[in-house]
């Protein structure tokens, strides 16, 4: 099934913090659950040391 998995996240640079969400669409994966963790790991392997997860929500793909 494809999932489409919402990051919000927090970017801290310096002294100003930035709130903003990231949209990785149509992950492949047999559950919420798998989608939220390939998700998880692209977004870790792209963003800054200083970016800080808030939450993930998983969304089935229509």
């Amino acid at each position: 099934m494809r999932y489409i998995v919402i990051i919000y996240y927090v970017l801290i640079e310096g002294e100003q913090v930035f709130e903003t969400l990231n949209v990785n669409k149509n992950i492949e994966a047999n559950s919420p659950e798998e989608a939220i963790g390939i998700a998880y790991n692209l977004f870790k392997a792209e963003a800054p040391d200083e970016c800080y997860i808030v939450s993930i929500i998983p969304n089935p793909a229509s």
